[in-house]
């Protein structure tokens, strides 16, 4: 299928899953060239920049693949991925502000499960535990929005990541009490 951008697309993927990370990039940029659109090798060009160690790069190419996608749903779920970037180099002001962008939209979009997943993200590298369980707190509320529309499967894989952070901050923080009854 030598016009379809998808073949270039999925080897890419392989030689990237493979670590051949030069050979990935010709080939997403390879399918950029039958469709410039084509906002799947373009997010593939952001990740395989993120695991190159690349994240200034990763962050032009995520911004590309947001400007490309067809939906709502994927211009938030590229911008989770770029935000990731800013944590990475350790620029933990910028990540904040970054994932508080992307849970601010996913709010006011209604993508409670984005919106989630933003704050559950933002915990992870929290050097204040205190901090990282308030980030918690607004993920769980996010899933409990009354007027949320996430399936009840997203919501429980997601409340048990939520949960397992929870126990591990309130642990390190020396809260037994919050992390016996989130356990239970």
């Amino acid at each position: 299928l030598p016009n379809l951008p998808n073949p270039q697309d999925s080897y890419a993927e392989i030689l990237r899953m493979s670590g051949n990370f030069d050979a990935a990039i010709e080939h997403y940029q390879a399918a950029l060239k039958i469709d410039p659109d084509f906002d799947y090798s373009q997010l593939g060009l952001g990740d395989t920049y993120a695991l190159m160690g690349n994240q200034a790069q990763a962050r032009v190419e995520y911004e590309k693949a947001i400007q490309k996608a067809h939906t709502e749903a994927d211009r938030l779920s590229y911008a989770l991925q770029s935000s990731t970037t800013w944590a990475r180099e350790g620029n933990f002001a910028e990540a904040d502000k970054a994932f508080t962008a992307v849970a601010d939209k996913a709010n006011s979009a209604g993508f409670d499960l984005t919106e989630a997943q933003a704050h559950r993200m933002m915990s992870l590298y929290q050097t204040d535990d205190a901090e990282a369980l308030k980030h918690l707190a607004a993920a769980e509320e996010a899933l409990n929005h009354p007027t949320s529309s996430i399936s009840k499967s997203n919501r429980e894989d997601e409340l048990a990541r939520i949960l397992r952070y929870r126990a591990v901050r309130a642990d390190h923080a020396g809260n037994r009490e919050l992390a016996t009854q989130t356990l239970q």
